[in-house]
């Protein structure tokens, strides 16, 4: 089992550990050309050599998970996702499975990563 689903693995809480797997499996099923990887002790997606998103889990128990896409440089907008912009990464708050696979957030990771390409894509 690859480093990251290990992490993922040791999650205490069964429903963010599920969600989290799932959100795996979303993102590398969205965006093939993802690695995952383990940094700062967390699971990372890596795309064209550069950070494109991470998992974490949330400390509040009503939303188990989020998906922080780095975003230095810009925002990330949606009108039904929940997401809280900082400085680094844009946040998206997963507080299901209802959430997590829904169109709009298949369509928000497909345009996170269409920004991620503009930004480091060699051409």
């Amino acid at each position: 089992m690859e480093r990251s689903l290990l992490l993922i693995e040791e999650q205490q809480d069964e429903r963010t550990r599920n969600l989290m797997f799932q959100a795996h499996e979303l993102i590398m099923s969205l965006i093939p050309q993802v690695t995952p990887v383990v940094k700062y002790n967390a699971p990372f997606f890596d795309y064209l050599s550069h950070y494109f998103c991470y998992l974490g889990r949330h400390k509040k128990k009503d939303l188990p998970m989020y998906i922080s896409f780095i975003s230095k440089g810009y925002n990330l907008e949606s009108e039904t996702l929940e997401i809280e912009n900082l400085k680094m990464v844009s946040k998206v708050f997963v507080p299901d499975e209802e959430t997590l696979h829904s169109d709009a957030m298949a369509e928000f990771i497909i345009h996170a990563a269409i920004l991620h390409e503009r930004r480091f894509k060699q051409g």
